[in-house]
C-alpha cells in the first residue's frame, strides 16, 4: 500500500497494488436507487446510493439524475478519503 499525504498531513491518495482507493470504491456494487417525483410543478427524479448516507441528488430526467449521482458518488468518496472517515461497503458485500 502506498500513501501520499499533503503538507497538512491529509491523505490525498492511497493505492494498493497500483489501484487507488477511489477506483476500488467506484468498482464496488453499491445500490443506486432512483424515484420519479410527480408533485406540484414539473416532474423530476431523485437518486441516491442506499449505503452512503447523504449521497443523494436529483435531475430533470432519469438520465440526468443518474449522471448527477455519479458525480455525487465521486465527491462523497473523495471527501471521506480526505477526511479519513469510514466508507460503508455495499450491502451485497456485507456479511
Amino acid at each position: 500500500m502506498t500513501t501520499t499525504a499533503s503538507s497538512s498531513g491529509q491523505v490525498m491518495s492511497l493505492s494498493m497494488n497500483g489501484l487507488t482507493l477511489e477506483y476500488y470504491y467506484r468498482s464496488l456494487p453499491y445500490s443506486r436507487q432512483a424515484e420519479g417525483i410527480h408533485e406540484d410543478g414539473p416532474p423530476y427524479w431523485v437518486a441516491w446510493v442506499e449505503e452512503l448516507p447523504g449521497c443523494k441528488t436529483d435531475g430533470a430526467t432519469f438520465a440526468e439524475a443518474m449522471a448527477n449521482l455519479d458525480a455525487a458518488f465521486d465527491d462523497y468518496i473523495e471527501a471521506k478519503l480526505e477526511l479519513g472517515s469510514d466508507i460503508p461497503v455495499p450491502i451485497t458485500v456485507r456479511k
